[in-house]
């Protein structure tokens, strides 16, 4: 299996040949070969444009091709385009393959005193198709975020700003997340005393006409699952969690941290830091709680999918008269639910996966595309805990509490080990998004585990809802 990927900070093409003894079919191979081409005008559009390479190729072969049928006939041509010189051959060349491309020069490419004008209408096509795509390409490469549409981003502003704020979560009515997850030896669950929303999203959301909006993640875990992610995991470097959270509370500067227990001290995979390109703030050992928002409201299928505020993502459809209503932007036609509807709510219309990793610098644990929705794939993604409850984030507890909710949540119980490069990867992704993503680059602070008070009695297992991923 080959991988191959273009580093748009870098001018070399990268390509990559798979190491057969690799037991993840996503991992990143370590065998590269670079390639360098000299920067010309020709040799930028080759290297970088297949479409107007062709239209140069072709136009060169016709010359060529026109000028050994006027060599053997002896005929003349008379000029009736701009005479093309030779250029000096592409040199410094290192690329050591038997592999052809399209964007060679054809090797017995000759100077031509003149061509027809049908190959001078050819050439110049190309290099117009050239010209104009590659400065595309290198407008997109070199923006710092987003690529440079011109058309509106009519997901901005999206977030509603009245009648949507945190309260006491003494008078809460909405059940809140993330809370306990865990699912006990007999399959059943700890429940919340919050009566749960009777519409929890009990297929994939994709199935339930939802998309992704935002991802977003959190430093240490914000749900619990007994076992895999709590007070006794261990934070990178730190010890255990539970007696890192009693100094930090003893301080109070945070609050109690959930950690996974994959960490191992003695293992340079834990220890050794990764050489971060695009994400901040992030650090190799750490255990991270990885948020999917999905909307029923999203721009799916659109530049505008993928938005930060995640809030303008979710809300981005709503209907007009409401948006006015909450102080939203939004001009859509999708008609928010009734929160305390028992036929239809926005646990229907709202939900978030969520999956919590442990990162290693090791590249057998990449994954390619980390930022279009929990993995889920043999061990991944399939014993999930879904409930209803609401947005989480630092600024909630179990004395405040957010009023955006019900909302459908899909948790993975387990902890995974996930690659540095998988994170750099997606932080690349989310910078070549129309919408300046730049403030979800870095973790987020977690919110303490809601209390039983505050969580639905709705949580149950849906294996049989992911399972076609085949659980090992």
């Amino acid at each position: 299996r080959a991988q191959g990927f273009v580093n748009p900070g870098r001018r070399a093409v990268r390509l990559t040949d798979a190491s057969p003894g690799l037991t993840n079919p996503w991992a990143r191979p370590t065998g590269t070969s670079e390639v360098t081409i000299e920067e010309g005008l020709g040799e930028t559009l080759l290297k970088r444009v297949p479409l107007a390479a062709l239209c140069l190729r072709g136009a060169f072969n016709y010359v060529y091709s026109g000028q050994r049928k006027a060599e053997t006939k002896s005929e003349k041509i008379e000029p009736s385009a701009p005479v093309i010189r030779r250029r000096t051959p592409l040199s410094a060349r290192t690329l050591r393959t038997s592999l052809t491309s399209v964007v060679e020069v054809h090797p017995k490419m000759r100077s031509a005193s003149a061509i027809v004008s049908k190959a001078a209408v050819a050439l110049g096509l190309g290099v117009a198709l050239g010209l104009g795509a590659a400065s595309s390409v290198e407008a997109a490469a070199s923006a710092e975020h987003g690529l440079a549409f011109s058309g509106d981003n009519f997901c901005a502003g999206a977030k509603p700003t009245r009648g949507w704020d945190d309260y006491d979560c003494v008078n809460a009515a909405i059940e809140q997340a993330g809370g306990d997850i865990t699912m006990n030896a007999d399959g059943s669950f700890t429940q919340g005393l919050v009566a749960g929303n009777p519409n929890l999203i009990t297929t994939q959301y994709y199935k339930a006409g939802l998309c992704p909006v935002n991802v977003h993640w959190h430093l240490g875990a914000e749900h619990q699952s007994v076992g895999q992610y709590d007070a006794a995991g261990v934070v990178a470097d730190r010890g255990p969690a539970s007696v890192v959270a009693r100094k930090l509370l003893a301080s109070s500067s945070a609050t109690p941290a959930l950690r996974c227990y994959h960490y191992d001290a003695t293992d340079s995979r834990f220890t050794t830091e990764y050489d971060w390109k695009h994400c901040k703030g992030m650090k190799v050992g750490e255990t991270y709680e990885v948020h999917w928002p999905h909307s029923a409201f999203g721009a799916c299928g659109t530049v505008n999918q993928y938005q930060t505020p995640f809030y303008d993502g979710v809300f981005c459809n709503m209907d007009a008269a409401t948006a006015t209503s909450v102080g939203s932007s939004a001009r859509g036609d999708v008609q928010i639910a009734d929160p305390s509807s028992a036929a239809n709510s926005t646990a229907r219309q709202i939900g978030v996966q969520s999956q919590v990793f442990t990162v290693v610098n090791d590249e057998t644990h990449y994954y390619p595309d980390l930022m279009r929705g929990m993995i889920v794939d043999g061990a991944f993604g399939t014993q999930i805990t879904g409930y209803t409850g609401s947005t989480s984030g630092m600024t909630r507890s179990n004395k405040l509490c957010s009023k955006y909710g019900p909302i459908t949540w899909h948790v993975d119980r387990v902890c995974h080990v996930i690659s540095a490069s998988t994170f750099d990867k997606m932080c690349a992704d989310m910078k070549a998004q129309r919408d300046d993503m730049s403030n979800d680059l870095r973790a987020h602070r977690e919110r303490e585990v809601v209390s039983a008070a505050n969580t639905a009695d709705n949580k149950r297992d849906l294996y049989s809802v992911y399972q076609f991923a085949g659980a090992q």
